[in-house]
Order: structure tokens, then C-alpha cells, then sequence
């Protein structure tokens, strides 16, 4: 698209946005949001300005600029528990990810990163306000259209081979490139598909966690006065297919689980059981006469993902055992490591927050989907139910898919996630659900003390151990410098040589345990490094296993051996947090369980077939 193509989008887009009415520049944020890269910067701006935020804060300038018939008025701003699960987050990644941080990292990089999640409180507050104005069900019938474009280049770039991401960053400079730029991803031989989004598995979980909203616009579609309409059914299999083109072995079963999960929070729904039924039948014809589109989604990987997910947790725990509440800083994985990415959003928040960030986000998830929950009150057959169960199941997904890559640091799943809060909070509010007011009860108060004195019992009772991690490079460094001439297995074989002997069984001390693991399994580098960690009852157990372990195989390879900060003593950082887990769980369950009540809500009668 290149420099000018890229600016003059950026200023169409804030153009529809201030200019025109309230629904189009709410069509324009959402073509930004799903067809736009979330990372592509606007060229010759400074690198953090990115499209996305351009247009975001041009919608905030009109929101404050208009005002009359047609925007929102004061009460569109009402706040909601999401706004405050919401603002908490952003406040304990103020002051845990920026403020105070360990020495070394870098103040601008922690505020450009914080800008991202101030930017997620501005989306809820922008999209909340916009949908409270035109109606939820209006606001859900735009993004399901732009989803339909979504799936569209899914397919596109399966029988094309080229790539969406890489048109909008064409013939920019090389410092303005980001992740999305160059040829699609493969896998087993055939391309993957990722849209907009900055990688395959990002694009496929997206569609699960957009394709309630769309399967129940498409069934609403589907039973207007056009004959043709029908047709419209076939549209949420086709984004199945699109899942199955970005080879997610993950995303393929999600979609699968979000779609059963969908039909059964309904209810007695006909119409939506008739399409889940229509699905299954087409799911096995699928399946019965092209089995490969299936079967190659799980058979092309080489690796277990699962496996490797949990294995890069031992060099992140090792490098968080001293900050377990706060984390090393928003910036403090990417100044440690180099690699861009652990593939998992709970991880990352740990790493740079701390238990509070994870707490934090936990809480936003839970209040996105106890409000969306709501809707669950509205009879089976309303289109409330509908829009209720869609944002709902949404959530869930976003909450499974933050466990499968680095969600937080993805800015187009992480609007999915507001904006899904957003759409649930209005669905409800739209339903007229009478919902019953919570007796704070002496039971529903005790719920916060009650976990933190679980989690003091846990604290109590986990035992003290001392940990040390190594790393161990199994040549000399003469050798390092001649790296070009090994042979393409010389690495891995010298590291499976020294594993084995540093974990065996019969030579461990009793009452330590030694992990040993290639560190090019969990991270791109060089494939002689290895990761050794030494666990034991005190730090002199662990001293002596560390001697014991590496001195009779120093002898026969030329090891070098580096540890990871000094011997950790104490309990364990889950133990130690346990009372803030604790007390932060009963707090949510004070505030977002419903209370026990045998009376039906009532619904807006009018509302059985929809708008």
C-alpha cells in the first residue's frame, strides 16, 4: 500500500469518524479494529502513533466536540463493573509495570506499553457510549457484517498465497515493519491464513471469539423476508473453514466448543437448534468427503505446543522468584530475553506484572462475563438470550485463547475482548431484565476474609526449598567462534549427552531434583544451550547437587556454566501470593455471584423474535 496509501487511509478513516454520523464512524472503528493490522504505525509519525490509536482518539475528539440528537448523552457513560475490573487493571499496570519496576528497564518502553491498556479503557468507554445510542443489536449487525469481510480474505489468502497484513506494509521504511509484514506462514505445506492479525493463531482465535456474535446475526438474517436470505446460514461454516485454513490445531477445536457451548446457553431455542443441527450434518459431509481438510490441521505439527508452553515457564518462574506481585515491568521480559513472545497471555502478565497484573485481568474477565451472564436471564427464543449467550461464550473464549499466545500483547484481541464487554453490558441493559437486587448477606461479606484465610493456610503449610538455574553451554568457546562449521545436529547431540547424566536417578542426592532441558525447545537459539535447574531443602543441598551433577561430565566436555541470579530460598511464589489470590477471589465472588432467588425475570415482551 505503501507511505501515501497508508496516510491517506489514516485520514480517511478519521474523517468518517468526526464527520459523519454517529453509525458510520462506529463502521469506520470497527473496519479499523477487524481489516486494519493493529500494529501498523503511520509513517513518518512517531512508531507508537499506531492507526489504530489515530482513529480511536479521533472518535474521543468528536464524542467531545458534537453533541445534540443522535449522540450519546451523559447517561451513555454511565460506569459498570467492567469499567472499574477495567480501570484497576490499568491503574496496577501504572504503578506495577511502569512506576515501580526493577532498575534497567526502560521508562519510555514501559509508558509506550501502558499507553496500549489506557487505550483499552477508552475503547470500553468509546464503544459502550456509541452502543448505548444506536442499540446493541445494531452495533452487533455492523460488526457481524465487517466479520463476514474477515473470513472473506481467510479465504482469499488460502488460494491466492498472498498475504492482507503484508499489502498494508508494502514499500513502507524498514523501521515502520512489524509483525505481519512478508509471506504467509506455512504449515504442513499449505498456507496459513491470519488476516489482519499479526500471526495465524491470533486470526483464528479471533473468529472464535467473533463467531457467536455472527452465527446469531446470521440466524436473525436468515428468517427475514428475502427468500435469498437463507443462504445466509452457510456464513458461520465458512468462518469454521477459515479457522481450519490458519492450521490452529487450538482455535479448529475452540470453534468447535464455542459453537455447542453457543446452541446450549440459548436454551430451547428452535431456531438456533435447527442451525446447530444443519452444522453437525454439514460438519460430517465435510469430514466423510474431503477428511484431509480436518486431519492436516492435526497431523502437521512437529512438536507438542502444549509441552513447549510449559517448559518456557522454568526460565520465566526463574526470573520472576524475587517479584512475584509485581513482575519485572511492562518491559522487562523483552529487556531479558531475547525472543518476542512466551505463547501465553497469563504467562506474559505474570512476567510483567506479577500476580497483582494477573489478578487483575482475571477480574476483568470474570466482571465481561458475569455481566454478560445476564442475558441468560431473558426467555429462550429472545434475541437478548441470543446477544446475552454470543457475548458470554466470547468472553470464555478470550479467557481460553489468553493461554495460547501472548493475548495482552496483541492489540486486535484485546479489543475483541473490550468490545465483546461492551456489546454484553448493553445486551443486558437493552433486555430489560428485571434483575434482583443482592442481599449482602453476613455469608456473601465473610467471602473475601474467607480467602485470604485460605490462602494464609496455604502459605502455612507449602514447604521451604532453595532453587538455582543454570545455564550450561556444552562447548568452549573457541569453538562458539567457529559455529559455521558444525554439523546441523552437533548442538542437540551434545545437549542430550549431558542431560541424562545431570538428571540420572541413581547419582541425584536424595532430596534434590535436577530438570534438564534444550533451551532451542522452548526459544530460538543457539541448539548447544542448555537450561539446568537444581532444586533442594536448603541452599547447601543445592550446592552440593550443582558440584556433584556438572564436575565428573566437565571432565569429559567443555562446559561452561552460568547461573541465573543466586541461590532463591524460601516458599513458593504461588504459596506466598496465596493470600492475595485468595482475597481477590472472594471479593469477585462477593460482587459478581448471583444471589439465590426463585423469581423470574421479566423480559420485554416484545423482544421474541428480535428488533
Amino acid at each position: 500500500m505503501g507511505t501515501i496509501g497508508d496516510i491517506l487511509l489514516s485520514l480517511v478513516a478519521i474523517a468518517l469518524v468526526v464527520a459523519l454520523s454517529l453509525e458510520v464512524a462506529f463502521e469506520a472503528l470497527v473496519a479499523v479494529w477487524l481489516l486494519v493490522p493493529s500494529n501498523l504505525s503511520v509513517p513518518h509519525a512517531p512508531h507508537i502513533l499506531l492507526v489504530h490509536t489515530v482513529v480511536l482518539y479521533a472518535f474521543v475528539f468528536r464524542l467531545l466536540a458534537r453533541r445534540g440528537p443522535g449522540e450519546p448523552s451523559s447517561e451513555a457513560y454511565s460506569p459498570t463493573f467492567v469499567h472499574g475490573a477495567l480501570g484497576a487493571f490499568v491503574l496496577v499496570g501504572f504503578f506495577g509495570g511502569v512506576i515501580f519496576t526493577p532498575r534497567g528497564n526502560s521508562l519510555a518502553g514501559d509508558l509506550h506499553s501502558w499507553l496500549s491498556d489506557l487505550n483499552l479503557f477508552i475503547l470500553l468507554v468509546v464503544v459502550l457510549a456509541v452502543v448505548r445510542t444506536i442499540t446493541a443489536w445494531r452495533a452487533v449487525a455492523i460488526v457481524a457484517v465487517v466479520v463476514c469481510a474477515v473470513v472473506a480474505i481467510g479465504f482469499w489468502e488460502h488460494f491466492t498465497h498472498r498475504g492482507w497484513s503484508n499489502f498494508f506494509f508494502e514499500h513502507l521504511p524498514a523501521s515502520y515493519l512489524a509483525a505481519g509484514v512478508g509471506p504467509l506462514q506455512t504449515r504442513g505445506g499449505h498456507v496459513r491464513s491470519q488476516g489482519a492479525a499479526q500471526f495465524a493463531l491470533e486470526y483464528g482465535w479471533v473468529l472464535v471469539m467473533l463467531m457467536p456474535l455472527l452465527l446469531v446475526s446470521v440466524v436473525h438474517w436468515s428468517h427475514g423476508r428475502i427468500r435469498l436470505a437463507r443462504l445466509a446460514n452457510v456464513i458461520p461454516l465458512l468462518a469454521g473453514v477459515a479457522v481450519v485454513f490458519t492450521g490452529s490445531r487450538s482455535a479448529t477445536i475452540a470453534f468447535v466448543a464455542a459453537l455447542v457451548l453457543l446452541v446450549v446457553l440459548t436454551g430451547r431455542d428452535q431456531r438456533m437448534l435447527v442451525w446447530g443441527a444443519l452444522a453437525v450434518m454439514a460438519g460430517a459431509i465435510t469430514t466423510v468427503a474431503h477428511p484431509s481438510l480436518i486431519t492436516s490441521v492435526f497431523s502437521a505439527g512437529k512438536s507438542d505446543p502444549a509441552s513447549v508452553r510449559l517448559n518456557r515457564l522454568q526460565p520465566l518462574f526463574a526470573l520472576v522468584v524475587h517479584h512475584p506481585f509485581t513482575g519485572l515491568g511492562l518491559t522487562g521480559l523483552t529487556s531479558t530475553f531475547a525472543f518476542s513472545g512466551l505463547d501465553d497471555g497469563y504467562a506474559v502478565l505474570y512476567g510483567t506484572l506479577g500476580v497483582v497484573g494477573v489478578l487483575a485481568w482475571l477480574s476483568v474477565l470474570s466482571a465481561s462475563a458475569a455481566t454478560a451472564g445476564h442475558g441468560l436471564k431473558a426467555p429462550p427464543g429472545t434475541i437478548e438470550r441470543r446477544l446475552g449467550a454470543a457475548c458470554l461464550v466470547g468472553v470464555l473464549a478470550a479467557a481460553v485463547a489468553a493461554a495460547a499466545y501472548d493475548f495482552t500483547n496483541t492489540s486486535q484481541s484485546s479489543w475483541t475482548l473490550v468490545i465483546l464487554a461492551a456489546l454484553g453490558v448493553a445486551a443486558v441493559e437493552g433486555a430489560n431484565v428485571r434483575v434482583v437486587r443482592r442481599h449482602w448477606s453476613s455469608m456473601r461479606l465473610l467471602l473475601p476474609t474467607g480467602g485470604v484465610l485460605v490462602g494464609l493456610s496455604v502459605l502455612a503449610i507449602a514447604p521451604v526449598s532453595s532453587s538455582l538455574t543454570l545455564t550450561v553451554i556444552t562447548d568452549a568457546p573457541g569453538i562458539l567462534a567457529t559455529e559455521t562449521a558444525y554439523y546441523p545436529n552437533q548442538g542437540t547431540e551434545m545437549v542430550n549427552t549431558l542431560c541424562p547424566v545431570v538428571t540420572n536417578p541413581d547419582t541425584v542426592i536424595a532430596g534434590t531434583t535436577v530438570g534438564c532441558l534444550q533451551y532451542a525447545q522452548i526459544f530460538p537459539d543457539f541448539p548447544g544451550l542448555a537450561v539446568v535447574q537444581v532444586r533442594g531443602p536448603t541452599p547447601q543441598f543445592v550446592t552440593r547437587e550443582v558440584n556433584s551433577a556438572l564436575t565428573p561430565i566437565s571432565r569429559q566436555m567443555p562446559l561452561e556454566v552460568a547461573p541465573e541470579g543466586a541461590i532463591a530460598t524460601g516458599k513458593p511464589s504461588w504459596a506466598i501470593t496465596a493470600p492475595l489470590s485468595g482475597g481477590v477471589a472472594g471479593l469477585l465472588g462477593m460482587l459478581l455471584l448471583p444471589s439465590l432467588s426463585r423469581k423470574r425475570p421479566l423480559v420485554n415482551p416484545g423482544s421474541r423474535n428480535g428488533p
